[in-house]
């Protein structure tokens, strides 16, 4: 066991399985679990307290576990009521990856369970959850992104009402599930701030539903979110906004005239 604390003052302890991992090993896994405790702590605002983070050295020696939640495929879990974070990294070249992936999302798990409470998280929409999960893991995973603009393109993305309740089991609408997820949580995150992912979880914490915690907290609704996040996914939606504008105000006569005299007066001029 290896412990230390983050800069934001909780208390980590790294195990591991004895004879799979060495003092670096173990070191890289507090490191990261700092890091990742240090990016989501003001965000959330989450109380100090203690994490444990157990790692095991294959997905294999973790599945008795995951199996109860129906995604033999995941790579970890957490145990909130615990304090508690499972995680499968095998000691070999690469997992530095997997915890820059794996610990921050667990953790995150962690703490939004202490910030609504035991009452409270059950009413946590999973996109929220597992959005913020997503979000908080160090390093950006590719296939979320692919998943992501597939989707986008293909017009498939899941609504994000669907969202609200756990994920499917089956690996590919799982995925596609995390990658929107994590993105909705970016842009909230882009348009309102910490504050509004901590008004989310206080309507949440206070038995809010998906669509009302929305609309308490944004006041907005659950499919005007959703529709403003779509639109943020399009990277040419800033280009037609502009070109919408553009055309409104030559729908104006006023406007096409002061063009008109500007294109005369320039016309005159010009030798």
């Amino acid at each position: 066991t290896l412990t230390g604390t983050s800069a934001s003052g909780e208390s980590i302890g790294i195990h591991w399985i004895q004879g799979q991992g060495n003092p670096v090993f173990a070191q890289t896994a507090l490191d990261t679990a700092r890091n990742g405790l240090d990016a989501i702590t003001p965000i959330l605002n989450a109380p100090i307290s203690a994490v444990d983070v157990y790692i095991y050295d294959s997905p294999h020696n973790l599945n008795a576990a995951m199996a109860l939640t129906g995604r033999e495929w995941a790579a970890g879990q957490a145990h909130p009521e615990l304090g508690v974070a499972l995680v499968a990294i095998p000691p070999t070249e690469g997992y530095t990856t997997h915890m820059t992936r794996y610990i921050p999302h667990e953790i995150t798990h962690l703490l939004l369970y202490r910030v609504v409470g035991a009452t409270g998280y059950p009413f946590v929409p999973e996109w929220l959850d597992e959005g913020l999960a997503t979000a908080s893991e160090l390093m950006p995973t590719v296939e979320y992104d692919l998943a992501l603009e597939r989707a986008r393109l293909q017009g498939t993305l899941i609504p994000l009402e669907t969202l609200c309740t756990p994920f499917p089991p089956d690996y590919q609408t799982a995925l596609l599930s995390y990658a929107e997820s994590g993105s909705v949580v970016r842009f909230i995150l882009e348009e309102y701030g910490a504050q509004g992912i901590r008004d989310l979880l206080a309507a949440y914490a206070g038995g809010a539903s998906c669509s009302s915690g929305v609309r308490q907290a944004l006041h907005i609704s659950l499919n005007q979110l959703e529709a403003a996040w779509k639109t943020s996914l399009d990277p040419q939606a800033a280009h037609k906004a502009t070109i919408r504008e553009v055309a409104l105000w030559l729908s104006f006569p006023l406007f096409g005239v002061l063009i008109t005299l500007l294109m005369a007066g320039y016309t005159l001029r010009k030798p």
